[in-house]
């Protein structure tokens, strides 16, 4: 059983899910996200509340996104960026999947060295090779 989930999903995130009273594995896409329980739009069309205990596992970019991978990011609005349209170039120094999230050191020139969190959903592209 995985440890206690405290935070919240990104909005658009697929996450599979075992529910207590049906016992079976199913998926769904999060339409809002509490600190406790999702609300997802399932399979069939229907939304569903589903409790963070119940979730297995998270289908998004988190599979993608690995420690060492060199990744291509836009700031969020909330950062009032001066360029919001800048991307931004970074490698992954640690990865958080069910938050959502990875710690990223920044590559650009005059910014090198630095380091911060990023979202998954500010993922531009992603590059393994480098």
């Amino acid at each position: 059983m995985q440890e206690h989930i405290n935070y919240p999903f990104s909005k658009g995130t697929t996450i599979e899910y075992c529910l207590r009273q049906s016992n079976k594995h199913e998926t769904g896409r999060v339409l809002d996200s509490g600190m406790y329980v999702v609300l997802v739009l399932n399979e069939q069309g229907y939304n569903q509340f589903v409790f963070f205990d119940e979730i297995i596992n998270t289908i998004t970019k988190d599979r993608e996104v690995s420690v060492g991978s060199i990744i291509a990011y836009r700031l969020l609005p909330s950062h009032l960026p001066v360029n919001p349209n800048k991307v931004w170039r970074g490698r992954v120094v640690k990865n958080y999947p069910l938050a959502q999230m990875a710690y990223v050191e920044l590559l650009e020139d005059g910014y090198r060295g630095l380091c911060e969190y990023i979202y998954y959903r500010q993922v531009k592209s992603i590059d393994r090779n480098m």
